[in-house]
């Protein structure tokens, strides 16, 4: 079941810095697809506030290929609980790093028929899924998914881990700000 979200209050996935990093991130890390989330701890749901690696030949063949399956099928509408699988449990509860098989890692979060097209045409093999702080506590992750992820590429994700917690330690607060001046 895919859950969505309607757009209550502002967030930094609005700033087009989160979208830029994504973006770069997913050219310097060879990522097929890379994502910021945020955990949203009362509702126990995490959504995607950025994403980078929809546009291109095989992205866009295997979107056509999922589309044909579920029509009303969009990627940015995606909200899994965070207790779908083990390791969502292990990033966003207790805060450790995971590299696993992509189909693990997304495993509960959209339909198997959409992993397996992922797979297949998207070329998608391995997870770095990584969690971001801000004040102390889990905001979200930073996920890179990819064809392989070697040890270098994996201490480049961390990098980038990094500017995305620097990022995002400025904007929440701003966003937090800007909601608090509409109530």
């Amino acid at each position: 079941m895919l859950l969505v979200e309607p757009a209550t209050r502002a967030r930094p996935a609005s700033h087009p810095l989160l979208q830029t990093l994504v973006r770069t991130a997913r050219l310097a890390t060879d990522a097929r697809i890379v994502q910021i989330t945020r955990f949203d701890r009362p509702s126990g749901l995490i959504e995607s506030l950025a994403w980078s690696g929809f546009r291109g030949s095989l992205p866009e063949a295997a979107i056509r290929v999922v589309r044909k399956l579920f029509p009303d099928f969009d990627p940015y509408h995606v909200r899994p609980r965070v207790d779908i699988n083990r390791w969502n449990v292990q990033v966003y509860l207790h805060g450790q790093p995971v590299l696993a098989p992509f189909d693990e890692v997304a495993f509960g979060a959209v339909d198997h028929k959409i992993l397996a097209v992922a797979m297949a045409v998207g070329k998608i093999r391995r997870s770095y899924l990584h969690p971001l702080r801000v004040g102390g506590e889990i905001f979200g992750a930073f996920g890179f998914h990819a064809q392989q992820i070697d040890d270098d590429q994996q201490r480049l994700m961390d990098g980038f881990v990094e500017i995305a917690e620097e990022l995002l330690a400025v904007l929440e607060p701003q966003a937090d700000a800007c909601t608090a001046g509409t109530r």
